[in-house]
């Protein structure tokens, strides 16, 4: 029987961290989704509906800011009726890369280490 939880993925190619996100997301009461990569998360499957994704800025390959500009434009091209909702996360604090983030539709933007309560509480306020 499938669970009525939100969703949340999660996309960050520091397993540790990974790994550290995702017990904090499920302790949280939600579902979790886990990738890698962003090469990984464009190779999920449609068949769950997501509720929000935690994207790391800086992936090999793909980076998050680049994979985030792709679902934009994959939104706008199928004329979806919702956004999926992008917290970022990254080690970097340049005004630049955060600029971008936000003109790329972040609801968030966290930096490294993640503080637990901020994040939990900006899930609460998402996705209630």
């Amino acid at each position: 029987m499938p669970s009525d939880k939100p969703i949340i993925a999660i996309v960050e190619n520091d397993q540790s961290l990974l790994k550290a996100l995702a017990r904090l997301i499920s302790a949280f009461g939600y579902q979790i989704e886990i990738y890698a990569s962003a090469e990984e998360f464009l190779h999920r499957s449609e068949i769950t509906k997501l509720a929000c994704l935690v994207l790391d800025i800086n992936l090999d390959g793909i980076s998050g800011l680049a994979l985030q500009k792709h679902l934009r434009n994959e939104e706008v091209s199928t004329s979806a009726d919702t956004t999926l909702p992008v917290i970022f996360i990254s080690g970097r604090d340049d005004v630049a890369t955060i600029g971008e983030a936000v003109d790329y539709g972040c609801v968030a933007y966290l930096h490294k280490p993640v503080d637990s309560s901020t994040l939990r509480r900006l899930l609460s306020n998402l996705l209630a």
